[in-house]
Order: structure tokens, then C-alpha cells, then sequence
């Protein structure tokens, strides 16, 4: 009877320690409760063993840190923050994001870097189409689609490069 306790014990020690060596070269993961697809040794994890960042295997949604949820895109690396929400990715569709400071949302381009502040607010993407913003001067000034754009605490663009 004893030695099938020592057997169980080494049994639930032996795999406890192989899943959390082998999580780096798996290429699903969990991520808040979700299977995630990664691609194979493309995975970063924190000391207590949870995905910090990675290079998604397939498009994914995943929610930002105002809870909302946006799919991002494939082949390209996702970075969470400590609660697992999304701080930074790319898109996987356009999609009408609320910037910092701003009451509305405006439409970022899929295929495009964006990045979120610690509520989920946009603070920087590539507008998928033309909008008008306000300069951090307090200029009003047309915005072209295909625009990176940085956004301040306040809402307004302090930076935007037509690509």
C-alpha cells in the first residue's frame, strides 16, 4: 500500500515538473482559462509560469484591459499585462477603438500594431479610415487612412505619420 502512494507521488510530481519545463515548447498554452495557439518556441513565460508574451499560431481574440474583446492576428506577438489582458498586438480586422481621452472610436486597420494604456484605452495605432483629431496644440487636422497615430493622457494626437 505503501509503495503505490510513493508510485502516485512520483507519478503527479513527474508530470507537474514536465508540464512546466515543457511549457515553452508547447504550442497551445493557457491564457486566462483559454487554449491559445503559439507558435512552437515563440512563448515567453513569467517565474510563475504564466505567458507574458508570444507569437500567435492563429488569429485569436483576447481581451484588452477595459474587458473588451478584439481579435488579433496571427504570426505576430501579443504582450499581456499582469491581469492577462492585451496591451499590445496587431489586428486581425479593422476595428473601432476608443482612444485615451476620447469619447468615441475611431477605426484602426487590421495588420497593424496597436497598444493600449492600463484602462484599455488606445494610445497607439494606424487609422483604417480618415477621421479628423485634435493636435496636442489644439489644431484640428484631417488624419489620412493608413495614419500611425500617438495619442496623450488627454486624447489628443501628439504624433501621426501617413505610411
Amino acid at each position: 500500500m505503501k509503495n503505490n502512494f510513493i508510485l502516485i507521488g512520483m507519478i503527479i510530481v513527474s508530470f507537474l515538473f514536465s508540464t512546466q519545463l515543457s511549457a515553452q515548447n508547447k504550442v497551445y498554452t493557457t491564457v486566462s482559462g483559454n487554449n491559445v495557439y503559439f507558435v512552437k518556441g515563440k512563448v515567453v513565460l513569467n517565474n510563475k509560469g504564466l505567458v507574458t508574451q508570444g507569437v500567435l499560431g492563429k488569429d485569436f481574440p483576447f481581451a484588452i484591459p477595459s474587458e473588451r474583446v478584439i481579435k488579433f492576428q496571427a504570426g505576430h506577438w501579443v504582450k499581456f499585462n499582469s491581469n492577462a489582458k492585451v496591451y499590445e498586438g496587431f489586428l486581425a480586422n479593422d476595428h473601432p477603438l476608443q482612444a485615451t481621452g476620447r469619447n468615441s472610436a475611431y477605426w484602426f486597420k487590421k495588420g497593424t500594431q496597436v497598444k493600449f494604456d492600463d484602462k484599455g484605452f488606445l494610445y497607439e495605432g494606424t487609422t483604417a479610415k480618415a477621421i479628423t483629431m485634435t493636435l496636442s496644440n489644439n489644431r484640428n487636422v484631417r488624419i489620412p487612412a493608413g495614419t500611425l497615430v500617438k495619442y496623450n493622457a488627454q486624447g489628443k494626437v501628439t504624433n501621426y505619420n501617413p505610411r
